[in-house]
């Protein structure tokens, strides 16, 4: 069907949208994309520099076992399991824990193991990044050695640590007793 102007309804409809939403401002500049808050949001989010980031590096084609999307399953406790993405951290102890399996396949490699959950309590610093990460390391025929660790990086992306998962209640303990500098 075409209307008095030549114009087919579905087009003109796009058009009056578009010119709409740039009319009033709807369209607006890409911003940097942060991190799932895991903290109360108030009216407005913290700048980026009080808060921290925390991600996963996954070889290329993982995905986390058992149905998750995320390779970190709890930070603190609540199930993160079914969030993608980053997550960000208000400053102090953070406990995170690991999903146990990973399946990775991709052009080069096929792999689907139990890698063991791993805990890392992390000392969280404002405007810090914490990474998962998880690398296949080279080995001899048929086997693939995996290693997962984490690290911390400096406002300026620079790896100030690797952390390493705890291998004790008392560690976590340790950590959730620490406070963060003053700012």
């Amino acid at each position: 069907m075409i209307d008095g102007m030549g114009r087919h309804p579905r087009i003109w409809l796009r058009s009056f949208v578009v010119a709409f939403a740039a009319a009033c401002g709807c369209f607006a500049a890409p911003t940097a994309q942060r991190g799932y808050p895991l903290y109360q949001v108030g009216p407005e989010r913290p700048p980026a520099n009080q808060v921290a980031s925390l991600a996963t590096i996954l070889p290329g084609g993982s995905t986390p076992g058992g149905g998750a999307i995320s390779f970190i399953k709890s930070i603190d406790g609540r199930d993160v399991s079914t969030l993608e993405g980053a997550f960000e951290l208000m400053p102090g102890c953070h406990v995170v824990e690991t999903e146990s399996g990973l399946v990775v396949t991709n052009e080069t490699i096929t792999f689907r193991g139990e890698l063991g959950t791993r805990i890392f309590p992390f000392r969280i610093l404002p405007g810090h990044q914490y990474l998962v990460v998880v690398e296949f390391a080279p080995s001899m025929g048929s086997t693939v050695r995996v290693s997962v660790y984490a690290e911390e990086r400096d406002a300026s992306g620079a790896r100030t640590q690797q952390v390493p998962p705890a291998t004790s209640p008392a560690e976590v303990q340790a950590c959730r007793a620490w406070t963060p500098p003053p700012s």
